[in-house]
């Protein structure tokens, strides 16, 4: 599998603010987020896009100000550094988060929310600039890393322990889904660990294999 390393947007996270904006005006007309939310009635009728495009429907102005605040500063980050990487990451967290929920809760009969995709950005992002700054030797940058990923995953501990979220209020109409951030976390984590390189040799094509930095 082989795709150019560090595809970038033109100094633009195009990609990024495009889907922020849907989120916006998905909300902002609320029988369109009822068509596009994860509902399994819907899913076993056959409405399959759900699995993607309930990632950006919300149930509160808390609730997408949040999710979506995260989601545009992690997926600019993300995209700017290596746009494929990004588009890769979030359209496979989104529809494996979404299938896990069908496969794992299925009494989880709506769901909506970038947070799941949100996690997945954000080990994206922790775990590379780990890799990075570990090679460059910035010893400060690696602990840094190192405790936000441990805060990371006691946030999503909190939330399988207490079913509160840590941003929005419970009070938001709707209960966290910590299988979400979990999945999330673990996809992104993995890609995060995959590292491109060029094969010996050749200067063209890139291969896209487990490795580490030596």
């Amino acid at each position: 599998m082989g795709f150019p390393a560090r595809t970038q947007s033109f100094g633009i996270p195009v990609v990024t603010l495009c889907a922020s904006l849907a989120a916006c005006v998905t909300f902002a007309l609320s029988n369109i987020s009822s068509l596009l939310q994860y509902d399994v009635a819907g899913i076993r009728h056959g409405q399959l896009w759900r699995l993607l495009t309930c990632h950006f429907t919300h149930f509160s102005p808390s609730h997408l100000f949040w999710s979506g605040l995260a989601f545009l500063v992690l997926g600019a980050i993300c995209e700017l550094r290596d746009a494929t990487r990004f588009l890769v990451c979030g359209l496979s967290s989104a529809l494996l988060i979404s299938l896990s929920l069908w496969w794992m809760l299925p009494a989880v009969t709506t769901y909506r929310g970038l947070s799941g995709i949100d996690s997945a950005l954000f080990t994206l992002a922790a775990v590379t600039i780990f890799r990075d700054s570990r090679r460059e030797g910035r010893r400060g940058t690696v602990l840094l890393v190192m405790a936000t990923l441990i805060a990371f995953a006691g946030k999503i501990v909190f939330e399988f322990c207490t079913d509160r979220c840590v941003f929005v209020s419970n009070s938001a109409g709707f209960a966290p889904v910590p299988l979400a951030h979990l999945i999330g976390a673990i996809i992104g984590a993995a890609w995060g660990i995959l590292s491109v390189r060029e094969s010996p040799g050749r200067s063209g094509p890139l291969s896209l294999v487990l490795g580490g930095d030596g």
